[in-house]
């Protein structure tokens, strides 16, 4: 039991009192034995380690850098559908600020009726306008795209491919094979549903940049269309629209599925002239080869052939994905083609790769590419979407969206990358800017001049007087401010 007292306590129990002039109770002794501990303490802080010999410096470019002069574009494939189902995935692709996106519109064309020869345009026209009324939604895929264009982005549609051609089976019955080849003979009366097709759209009121009349025609997952066809078709094309009156945007093809396969269209030397000759833009998707050849190597290739048929096109890439950051490895879950819980595509260090792919795709005449995909579909089976099904950000967004805000605001026309695409320059109206990306899964140190610092580093390393350290960890990107070129 505690007793309280009103009066004062006994002389024994009064609190001793403060010498004047200290507001603290610590004895000197106590004061002595602070200080020890805390110059203790510093001695025992970890020092600042010295920025690796293997350091990549900043910005001046290595030996092999290739330089392209081309008006720099970043796409990227997106599906009406998807979006119109997500609000947050609008915005968040908006935010990308990409200058193209690629899509399709409309119904699932091999489950639609026939074509026949004989039919009429009116026909032709009708068999069109049935599937685009197939199309749940339709109206509200067609306003997230005209949102799209109004915001400053060209719309590029893909036709996967035609209706079912005389002789084919029904591909809506049970067991019907997948495989499509395009018959010769059958090239006029699949000219003659683009051009329906196409004017069924300019009639929705889709302001189209660029049309591909086919996807990947050196395969048969949509429908094969063999070099010579492939060129007959862009040209009974063009003859129709002229015929119909209808006006068309502009044709990129052939956008074979890898540029090892690109290769083919370009054997012919007369054949090849004419494809340039009929395509406004030539184009090729850069999917990693089956058995693991370097991508890049293979592009050269491409550009190689192209500059013994004359005068340079325009060249851009309409479908990039990374599949393997590693082409010698084969494990399940190091490939973002395959849908695992445990991927990859995932982590990071995939995002850092995947942006230095890009950043070397960008050569000769290339200056457009477009990433496959903005979100992974619940229907897919790949994992190279920038968001996940559920329409959240993966790493791999944050890292992309950074240089392609930066795409956006420098209108760049000349970019100058690193050979292993480490390290990126950025040239434009809007200024210069240089991208250093870690493609690596372990952190890599970075010195540049001390002038062109990032504003906010949370790991850093020791350089030499004038320099500043920067130690970046897997998949992170550093943007820094460059001066404008002097002039000449």
């Amino acid at each position: 039991m505690t007793s309280q007292t009103s009066g004062p306590l006994p002389a024994r129990e009064q609190p001793p009192r403060r010498p004047a002039g200290s507001p603290f109770p610590i004895s000197c002794a106590a004061l002595g034995s602070l200080a020890f501990l805390l110059l203790s303490s510093a001695a025992a802080l970890p020092q600042e380690a010295t920025c690796s010999t293997q350091a990549l410096r900043c910005c001046a470019l290595p030996a092999g850098a290739v330089t392209t002069r081309a008006p720099i574009r970043f796409g990227v494939q997106v599906w009406p559908s998807r979006l119109a189902q997500s609000p947050a995935s609008v915005e968040r692709l908006l935010a990308l600020s990409p200058s193209d996106l690629r899509f399709s519109l409309g119904h699932s064309w091999r489950r639609q009726a026939r074509l026949r020869p004989e039919m009429t345009d009116e026909e032709i026209d009708a068999l069109v306008a049935e599937g685009f009324a197939a199309t749940r939604e339709l109206a509200s895929h067609i306003a997230i795209m005209k949102r799209m264009a109004a915001a400053g982005a060209r719309l590029h549609l893909i036709v996967w491919e035609p209706p079912p051609m005389p002789g084919e089976p029904d591909f809506n019955a049970v067991g019907a094979r997948r495989w499509r080849v395009l018959n010769s003979s059958h090239v006029q009366l699949a000219a003659r549903f683009q051009v329906a097709h196409l004017r069924h759209i300019a009639a929705l009121g889709l302001p189209l940049h660029a049309v591909e009349l086919s996807n990947e025609p050196d395969g048969s997952w949509n429908i094969k269309i063999a070099p010579s066809d492939y060129v007959a078709l862009v040209e009974a094309v063009r003859s129709e629209a002229a015929r119909r009156k209808v006006a068309l945007p502009l044709i990129y093809g052939p956008g074979a599925s890898r540029a090892s396969t690109t290769r083919p269209f370009l054997a012919d030397p007369d054949k090849a002239r004419e494809l340039l000759r009929l395509v406004d833009v030539f184009s090729l998707h850069t999917w990693d080869d089956a058995i693991g050849k370097d991508r890049v190597a293979e592009i050269e290739g491409v550009l190689t052939d192209l500059a013994r048929l004359g005068p340079p096109r325009p060249i851009a890439v309409t479908e990039y994905g990374l599949a393997r950051m590693d082409p010698a490895r084969t494990e399940p879950e190091l490939s973002a083609s395959n849908r695992l819980p445990d991927s990859v595509a995932n982590t990071p260090a995939y995002a850092g790769s995947s942006l230095a792919a890009f950043f070397r795709l960008f050569r000769g005449r290339i200056g457009e590419v477009i990433y496959w995909e903005f979100e992974d579909q619940s229907w897919g089976k790949g994992l190279f979407g920038l968001l996940d099904v559920k329409a959240k950000p993966k790493p791999i967004y944050d890292t992309y969206r950074q240089v392609t805000r930066s795409i956006a605001e420098l209108a760049p026309s000349e970019i100058e990358v690193a050979p292993d695409g480490r390290l990126a320059l950025l040239s434009g109206s809007g200024g210069r800017r240089a991208f250093v990306v870690n493609p690596s899964s372990a952190p890599i140190d970075v010195v540049l001049p001390a002038a062109r610092a990032p504003m906010a580093r949370a790991n850093s390393c020791r350089a030499a007087p004038g320099e500043v350290g920067v130690r970046l960890p897997p998949g992170e990107t550093l943007s820094i401010e460059l001066a404008p070129r002097a002039a000449p």
